[in-house]
This record gives structure tokens, sequence and C-alpha cells, in this order.
């Protein structure tokens, strides 16, 4: 039996950035299981275009195939990558799989999951539905559309469609199934939560302690930015404890579309304690992370988050122990549940300030306290094997 899992933004090993596919194909792989990840060559956060030695690479046993796609910038173009990417997957995956395998179509654009629903209905495949973003909500709680917008009205068709015909839908929002029930009327039981998978093995070099009283504290922030990020409410919040003159310090490792008039932003606003510093490889932030004082992640006051969160960045804040400041109101909160730091539902910047300044003022055995705190959470509920013994559970089922 083979596994296919079909992600346009799915990322090899070498690869900067989330290797959730590859940690949960790997594991099928050693757990006797073929595994074959099904992706595009352009990079989910960066935009650029990846280098593929040829069409398909080998690592750790697992098959990557690449689906090269036009470049874009625009949404026309993004749109027209999105679904020319779903066309090519659609027919090599008609070539490609059997009555006797799995096919697992990933949403972080829907049409390619609708895509690997249809081949793997025309090849007679077991098809299992992987959300990871509630596209046609997100489109309407962040995006500003209507119900009645024609993209929002083929998406839900499509969630609908790919909800309904799929044997197990695979959330990574752990209240994800109140959605289902709500919006399609899918059972619970349908609905399998597999959170993101993290290799709780890997060596992370742990900051050495505080720095010498008088100097200031350094928070990182690493992750993409984009809209949904918030990093513009973050500048407003860096100008105010620059106002009350807390020795504090934001490092922003990551690129996004957002950047460059983030950086104009925080020029405007003169602020001497915010450095963008771009992206770096996946090892190289983690160490940036550990050498920090504090992380920080930042959510929209926004209805779509009553359903949970699934912050790859956080994750990262987890590995690497640091206490962590999180800024918004989301349901199941994964700093709240694991006691990993601060959490601040606060909307405006300067109570979010005073918050932080509280907060970065606490003992150092307490801080450290609450970083080990994430780390024991990340071990026990988004080890990779953990995840990974999730999936092969619901494939080995029937």
């Amino acid at each position: 039996m083979r596994v296919f899992f079909v992600n346009q933004f799915a990322l090899r090993p070498t690869d900067r950035g989330s290797l959730r596919h590859f940690f949960l194909a790997r594991f099928l792989v050693e757990n006797g299981y073929q595994a074959e990840v099904v992706t595009s060559d352009i990079h989910y956060n960066s935009r650029e275009r990846l280098q593929w030695v040829s069409s398909s690479e080998s690592h750790s046993g697992v098959m990557f195939r690449v689906i090269r796609g036009i470049g874009y910038k625009g949404q026309l173009s993004r749109l027209c990558n999105h679904l020319q990417c779903a066309i090519k997957a659609f027919f090599y995956l008609l070539r490609s799989v059997s009555s006797n395998d799995v096919v697992v179509g990933s949403s972080p654009q829907p049409f390619l999951a609708y895509s690997a629903y249809l081949a793997a209905r025309v090849k007679r495949a077991r098809f299992f539905y992987e959300v990871r973003d509630l596209w046609p909500q997100t489109l309407i709680d962040l995006g500003g559309l209507t119900r009645s917008h024609p993209l929002v009205r083929c998406m839900f068709f499509i969630e609908r469609v790919l909800a309904s015909k799929s044997e197990k839908i695979i959330v990574l929002m752990p209240l994800a199934e109140k959605y289902f029930a709500a919006i399609h009327g899918i059972s619970s039981s349908k609905v399998v939560w597999i959170g993101q998978g993290v290799d709780c093995s890997a060596q992370v070099g742990r900051s050495v302690g505080r720095k010498p009283v008088g100097s200031y504290a350094e928070i990182v922030y690493a992750g993409s930015i984009g809209s949904a990020n918030c990093i513009s409410s973050l500048l407003e919040i860096a100008g105010e404890l620059q106002g009350l003159a807390v020795p504090v310090h934001f490092s922003i490792y990551g690129e996004g579309p957002e950047r460059a008039g983030l950086e104009l932003k925080a020029a405007q606003l003169r602020l001497k304690n915010l450095d963008f510093m771009g992206a770096l490889s996946r090892n190289s932030v983690l160490g940036k992370i550990a050498e920090a004082d504090f992380a920080i992640a930042l959510a929209h006051s926004s209805p779509l988050y009553q359903f949970g969160i699934s912050f790859n960045k956080l994750f990262d804040y987890f590995l690497a122990a640091r206490p962590v400041i999180f800024i918004g109101d989301v349901a199941k909160n994964p700093v709240a549940e694991a006691r990993a730091g601060v959490v601040v539902s606060e909307t405006s910047s300067k109570a979010v300030a005073l918050a932080i300044k509280d907060f970065v003022a606490q003992s150092p055995e307490y801080l450290q306290d609450l970083g080990e705190n994430g780390l024991r959470f990340l071990k026990a509920n988004h080890d990779h094997k953990v995840t990974g013994q999730k999936l092969l559970d619901i494939i080995s089922s029937r």
C-alpha cells in the first residue's frame, strides 16, 4: 500500500519551513508503508522558486514529486497557480494511484485537495481530507468577503464535497469538529485531530540565562510576515514599549508579502527596539529563539479562532523552551494549556505593552519553568511519533 500526501506547499527536509508531511510520511515508511508527497516548486511563504535536481527526489525513504507551476505575486496569478497545480496533480495521480492506495488531500488551498479526491474516486482509492485552513470561513472572517461571493460559494461547495465524501477528516485545529457539525452536519466521529508534528529529538542550543541587569530583554518573532500575522500590531506595541522606556528588543525572523511595507512603517514610527532579521534555516532560527529571553505570537480578533489554532511558530517556541507571550483571544490556546507563558487578550496596544512590561519583569526561575512546561507539552502532544501513530491508526483501521 502506498500513501500519497497531496499538499501544494509540503516541504522537503532540506527546505525552510514546516515538515509536517515529511514527518508523517517517514513514520509510515518506518512502519512498512510506501509514502509519496506531491508538492509544488513554489515556497508558500517567500514565494521563491525552490530548486529541484529532478521531478522526484527521495528523502529518508519518502518520495517527493514536484508539480511545477507559474510564479505569482498578485492574487490573480496566485489563483492561476493554484488551479494549474490542481490540474497537473490530477493527471499525475491518475497515472500513479491504484485501488490499494490511500490519498490524503490537504487544503492549504482547496482546489488541489479537490483534484486529489477526484483522482482517488476515479481509481477507487481511499481518500482522507486534511484541513489545514477553513478556507471559505477564512475568506469571510479575515478576508472581508461575503458568503454570496462567487469564490466563497465555490469553496464552500468544494469543502462540503470533500467533508462528506472522505473516509475521515483530519484537522489541525483542535475544535474544528464543531465547525463541520455546524456548517455541514458532519458527525464528530468522522473528524480526527492530528496536530502539527515536531521532531522533539532535535538538538536546540539553550539560552545560557538572562542578560545582565540593566540590559534589554530579547523577544523573538519567528514566522510568516503576512496580513494574518498581526505584525503591524506588533510594531504599535513596540512603539508603546519604547515610549514607556521598557528595556526590550524585538527581532523578527521570517519573510512574507507584508515585510517591505512593515519595514517602512517601523521607520516612520522611529522604532529603535525592533529589527527585521530576514529568514533563516529552521535550525538557525531555532537557535535564535533559544538564545532569546521570550518568544511572541499574535492572532487577530476573529470568530474563526473559536475552533482553535495551529500556529507552527508556537511549536518552535516550545521546542526551544522559551516563555511565550501570546497576544489574542483564541479557543483552546496551546500556551494556556501548556502553562508556557502569558496570554494577553487586550486589544489596545498600550494595554498589551503594560502586560508585557509586567511579564518580562518576572523572576528567571518562574520564566524558566514556563519554558520547560512548553517543552513537556510539546513532547506529550506533538512529537512526530505521536502524530504519526494517530495517522497510522486511522489508515490501518480498515
